[in-house]
């Protein structure tokens, strides 16, 4: 809480130093005398990054000495299903009692809304009749979401012809003009965020413990030995893996619960691009996990110890070599890409950007030096204190669960 108190602080001393800047006309003198005088909001930012680091090194140490399983749940830096509620109770009322209109939309499912939409509709009886569900946006530019999609289906595409049963979904967009598009929408689906709503505003977490995404599996597709629950499972493993790689390799930032939904077969979708490559929400820089592997995915596997979590680590390590070996190509239409690009993730480190991308690949390492690097990826991102921070931060600030 007193880490929370903290970035909002900086947060609303960041919006005030702005608007100073914009009343005053005088960006260039500010400029200068910030490089030379830090502000409050970097002195605040400097130490929650010292001390978090100071801790995410203790936390590996740990872990290197006693195991993967010593620095995950309780003091690891993530609670998981034993975590209780405390003195959070007023701000969950407030948070589940939001309006969230989503998460009624986008609970149906298709084939029924598509049938009773096709009834109602005076071309319904039409053969060629078909729905199609799409997001209107306006004031925001898309092009920089299309991209990081075409590099997922590039990616997709490169999985595929390596028979590595890795998963992730593809969604088109339309681009319009620099400030409208159309985002076709993924069905069938709801946030991370909203289901865990719902279980507290249908009280289906006992009183004063926190709702995690494995009791929402044990809810929806039953017991941990039922077929419906391991299919589940298997199916989030493999979903985790995609995106797990994808967040490393295009180095995807504001992975709040969000902008992470989870499909009615239980696969996890990533969405909203906005951060990535370069640029990360408010240039905090607080995400810097390699990816995000947090208790609650953990407890869905069952636990570090489980061969589920095994198999997450030998699937993660066969998706990154094949997409090494094509490296090259993945690298290249970034920097085709990047050239006289406004693009926000290329506009903050320039060249630097695709030379970022290509360390991430380390096609310097021999296949030894590669899988313990690899390794030391996950261990590192298992209930990462840095990934327990940004996700506190939304939660007090945005009210995200």
């Amino acid at each position: 809480m007193r880490t929370a108190a903290d970035m909002r602080a900086q947060r609303t001393e960041r919006q005030k130093r702005e608007t100073g800047r914009r009343l005053s006309n005088a960006k260039a003198i500010d400029a200068s005398s910030s490089s030379k005088n830090p502000s409050a909001t970097d002195l605040i930012r400097d130490k929650i990054i010292h001390q978090m680091m100071a801790l995410e090194d203790a936390r590996i140490a740990k872990m290197k000495l006693e195991g993967i399983g010593s620095g995950v749940g309780g003091d690891g830096g993530e609670g998981g299903g034993g975590e209780t509620l405390e003195d959070n109770g007023d701000i969950l009322e407030s948070v589940k009692h939001k309006d969230d209109p989503s998460a009624a939309i986008f609970q149906e499912d298709w084939s029924a809304k598509r049938e009773r939409i096709r009834e109602s509709s005076p071309y319904g009886a039409h053969p060629n009749w078909q729905l199609f569900s799409v997001i209107v946006k306006t004031g925001a530019d898309l092009r920089q979401e299309q991209l990081a999609l075409q590099l997922i289906l590039v990616m997709q595409k490169i999985w595929k012809e390596a028979n590595v049963d890795v998963w992730v979904k593809y969604y088109r967009i339309l681009v319009t003009s620099g400030s409208s598009g159309f985002v076709e929408t993924i069905k069938n689906t709801i946030s991370v965020h909203s289901l865990k709503k719902e279980g507290y505003t249908k009280r289906l977490n006992q009183h004063g413990v926190v709702f995690t995404l494995y009791d929402y599996f044990v809810q929806k597709f039953g017991t941990p030995d039922s077929p419906s629950f391991l299919d589940a499972q298997d199916n989030f493993m493999r979903s985790l893996v995609g995106y797990s790689l994808v967040c490393y390799i295009l180095h995807l930032k504001d992975r709040h619960n969000g902008n992470v939904l989870l499909d009615t077969e239980g696969h996890l979708v990533h969405i909203d691009f906005g951060f990535m490559l370069s640029n990360s929400p408010g240039s905090v820089g607080f995400e810097m996990a390699p990816f995000k592997l947090t208790q609650e995915y953990l407890d869905v596997l069952g636990g570090v110890e489980s061969e589920k979590f095994a198999e997450f680590k030998t699937l993660f390590k066969q998706g990154f070599l094949s997409l090494r070996k094509f490296a090259d190509n993945i690298i290249l239409l970034v920097e085709i890409m990047q050239k006289d690009s406004s693009l926000p993730c290329f506009s903050n480190t320039g060249e630097s950007t695709v030379a970022a991308l290509r360390d991430r690949f380390q096609l310097s390492l021999t296949e030894t030096q590669i899988d313990e690097y690899l390794e030391k990826l996950i261990i590192s991102s298992c209930c990462n204190v840095f990934t327990r921070l940004y996700d506190t931060f939304q939660y007090y600030s945005n009210g995200i669960l």
